[in-house]
């Protein structure tokens, strides 16, 4: 594939994602639809060119402007990475499941000159994950709109271990707080870099991340004991091959959630 064809099939990739659907539900990272039921939530991670990261935001909300100006329906988040090399956002949204993917949308191709014009030329690299939500593994989610996400990413070698382990601690974590706490999620697809499941613990603002919180293992100590919580500690390092950690913030005025 020649570099024309692949910048075209690159930006063809992008804006599609960013018109997929006109039904998506505008929810945070960290959020399902609140009805136990597994939602597909599409992520696009956006690496822009050094130097370019004002130039790509005013892109989003020129795409954002059309887009609106057009009475497209999507609705969707933008969030920025925090920790990390690069300068790296995330385009994210929510679907009932795959027969979304690849409903038409006449706004978002109505703007497809300022996703090709102003967008695209500050991208180094963009990459798409899919994955489930897991109700049964996470909190209720609430309609507090939370801008800071911290998430945490695995890559497992043993998942009957790991999906054991992953019920078995939240469970005791609702027992002793009363919440499950974080959201929960199973990719759907991936390379072989990809993560297998994602963790996401939502904070209303950046000084609540300053907020003393007993962890995960500090919580199953207190229920259970020293002793189980080293067991369970065993089987993490048993089940799981590799993890790491992103935090996010939102960029509101690039994100639409529909009450604007």
């Amino acid at each position: 594939m020649n570099m024309i064809q692949s910048a075209s099939k690159f930006l063809m990739a992008t804006v599609l994602m960013m018109v997929v659907s006109a039904v998506m539900q505008n929810v945070a990272l960290a959020q399902d639809n609140g009805e136990n039921e597994p939602m597909l939530l599409s992520i696009t991670e956006f690496h822009v060119k050094i130097g370019k990261s004002l130039a790509f935001e005013e892109g989003v909300k020129a795409w954002k402007d059309c887009y609106l100006g057009n009475e497209g329906e999507w609705t969707w988040n933008v969030w920025d990475r925090i920790n990390g090399e690069g300068s790296v956002y995330y385009l994210t949204s929510y679907t009932a499941g795959w027969g979304d993917i690849d409903r038409q949308d006449e706004a978002g191709m109505n703007c497809y000159r300022q996703a090709r014009e102003l967008i695209m030329p500050n991208v180094e690299k963009a990459v798409d994950h899919y994955a489930y939500t897991l109700p049964g593994w996470s909190r209720t989610p609430s309609d507090q709109q939370n801008t800071v996400v911290d998430v945490s990413y695995f890559r497992v070698k043993d998942y009957p271990l790991f999906n054991e382990l992953a019920s078995t601690v939240m469970n005791i974590i609702e027992e002793e707080t009363g919440s499950k706490r974080t959201m929960w999620y199973r990719a759907a697809a991936g390379g072989p870099d990809s993560f297998h499941y994602m963790n996401v613990y939502a904070y209303e603002n950046m000084a609540a991340m300053d907020e003393p919180m007993d962890s995960a293992w500090q919580i199953v100590e207190a229920a259970e004991g020293e002793e189980r919580m080293r067991e369970l500690q065993e089987d993490y390092k048993n089940s799981v091959e590799n993890s790491w950690t992103y935090m996010f913030h939102l960029m509101e005025d690039l994100s639409h959630s529909g009450d604007e």
